[in-house]
């Protein structure tokens, strides 16, 4: 007798599905008026469970794991701490010289990072998200920005 080996999605589809059916569950203990966007979004992300459950089923039985990306676990790792190092660097530099200032000096760095070499494209995005940010927080919601 062959066994099957147990594809990841399996396990995450069996987790996020009980996770997600767990905090609709408690979605339903709340008012119905505060529950309406948490019981949307978590009927969603149940949805989409259920749906990478289905699809980890689907391998495991026709085997298909040929499109599953390999990871370079040794990059990804210096990566993650790159950017864990880069998102202390914009904390520090938004205590220290504000948040504005902080962001057009931290936005093309990680976008960099990421292999964004296009300076136009650099400076297009550092200059929307700013202005985003800008106009939706400061000038909208009228948030005191650090």
């Amino acid at each position: 007798m062959q066994h099957k080996k147990i594809h990841i999605d399996v396990f995450l589809g069996i987790l996020l599905t009980a996770l997600s059916g767990y905090f609709l569950y408690q979605a339903f203990q709340i008012h119905p008026g505060s529950a309406q966007f948490p019981k949307f979004v978590l009927g969603l992300f149940l949805l989409l469970s259920a749906m990478l459950l289905a699809s980890g089923i689907i391998k495991v039985f026709t085997g298909s794991s040929k499109n599953d990306v390999k990871i370079d676990w040794k990059n990804a790792t210096l990566k993650s701490h790159i950017v864990y190092g880069l998102i202390v660097l914009f904390v520090v530099m938004m205590v220290t010289i504000g948040f504005f200032p902080a962001l057009v000096i931290w936005c093309p760095i990680i976008m960099f990072c990421y292999g964004i070499r296009n300076i136009k494209i650099l400076a297009m995005v550092t200059l929307c998200l700013s202005l985003f940010i800008y106009v939706l927080f400061v000038m909208q919601l009228k948030v005191q920005m650090p």
